[in-house]
């Protein structure tokens, strides 16, 4: 099962995935144990005592929301806010063709950064590749997923 958590909520990124990982083993019933957030790598880990890896993850960020896709699997996540933007001239220049319509531009463009934190590397080196699926959960924004299991829950974390 791959969950996204997500929040409108200005939150640092670390306490958030901190806060999903716990709401995580909540919902799937695995064991909870103290984590870290590890940066050393390209593709960041959580992880226990030991370096052992205790969820995958992939966080995102885009306007007013910040997302959280956590699996037994590799995943990658990506939220893009759909602004007005020069979108037929960027199609062409990162993805080899000219895209006109807005949504289609958005979904393609958060497919290759979701598929990049996937396999946990730089955005330049995975221009051509674009995997995944896009949904349309959150109004004004393209929601992108990749890797990860199915099925996919989505859970609104709240603060105070």
């Amino acid at each position: 099962m791959t969950i996204v958590f997500f929040t409108e909520n200005s939150v640092k990124s670390d306490d958030f995935i901190l806060t999903a990982y716990e709401k995580y083993c909540s919902v799937t019933g695995k064991k909870f144990f103290p984590a870290t957030v590890d940066r050393t790598e390209p593709k960041p880990r959580l992880i226990g005592n030991g370096d052992e890896i205790l969820a995958e993850f992939s966080l995102s960020h885009s306007g007013k929301y910040v997302v959280c896709a956590m699996s037994e699997k590799p995943v990658g996540v990506d939220i893009q806010l759909k602004k007005e933007t020069c979108i037929e001239d960027i199609s062409e220049r990162f993805f080899g063709k000219k895209i006109t319509d807005k949504d289609e531009f958005f979904d393609e463009f958060g497919k290759w950064e979701a598929t990049t934190k996937l396999y946990g590397i730089p955005l330049a080196d995975g221009l051509r590749i674009r995997e995944g699926e896009t949904y349309r959960v959150f109004d004004g924004y393209s929601f992108a997923l990749c890797g990860g299991d199915k099925p996919i829950n989505f859970y609104e974390i709240k603060y105070e």
